[in-house]
């Protein structure tokens, strides 16, 4: 929010879900769930009115394609209006905080005076695609080609191999033309540098410390927003 039109910005309120390990309380839900989440709590928390909010900004690294724009989905299911304008954007590891200086910036430059901005990710509910050739063949299917007949349609099976329907392609938090993730960059880096191990360990051992810290003095748990689902079941 701007500060009294002063080319100063001021963040008001944080809010987030939990911290908690992939595969258990979140198991079910979508990043855009998530999200929707710490928004509805950061509204309840500042009793902000909706109709102030000019823009959400959200960041993500491994977007949904169900919902490549979370951070609408995220502000539609948190309940505002639909006419704020919002975007999702992607820079790895510092997406949320790309979202956050884009919304600095936007208030800085007059655009808006009023931005919501963070970010989203489930490594519960990571988007998993099937093989290519399988991918081929139903977009051959369904959508290219399209044949009436049974002959045609089995037509489109040649080809194909029975581990052709099994494969899947993994997500993995990597770059498409490195094949390396921000850890094996930030490590090519460090030797580039000629950074010392030890330091890059100490500094990573103090961050650690400093986020249990934080949660065992509170102020995280005072950040986060509490969350409770029914049971469900698990196959």
């Amino acid at each position: 929010m701007n500060a009294n039109n002063q080319n100063r910005v001021a963040v008001i309120d944080a809010c987030r879900t939990p911290f908690m390990r992939s595969g258990t309380a979140y198991y079910d839900l979508m990043a855009w769930e998530l999200g929707r989440c710490a928004v509805k709590g950061l509204i309840a928390r500042t009793g902000i009115e909706p109709s102030i909010i000019d823009y959400v900004i959200m960041g993500t690294v491994m977007a949904d394609v169900s919902t490549t724009n979370v951070a609408r989905e995220i502000m539609l299911g948190a309940g505002l209006p639909g006419t704020i304008p919002a975007h999702t954007c992607t820079a790895a590891c510092v997406s949320a905080n790309i979202a956050v200086t884009s919304a600095c910036d936007m208030i800085n430059s007059g655009q808006v005076d009023t931005v919501i901005a963070g970010g989203t990710e489930s490594m519960s509910d990571p988007a998993i695609k099937i093989g290519k050739r399988y991918r081929r063949f139903l977009l051959e299917l369904t959508m290219y080609k399209r044949p009436k007949s049974l002959s045609g349609k089995l037509k489109l099976l040649q080809g194909m191999k029975l581990k052709d329907f099994f494969a899947v392609e993994k997500p993995a938090i990597a770059e498409y033309s490195t094949g390396l993730s921000m850890g094996a960059n930030a490590e090519d880096w460090r030797a580039g540098l000629a950074l010392l191990e030890w330091s890059r360990t100490t500094n990573a051992a103090r961050s650690h410390r400093l986020a249990v810290a934080a949660i065992k003095n509170g102020i995280m748990k005072r950040k986060s927003f509490p969350l409770s689902f029914p049971k469900q079941a698990r196959w």
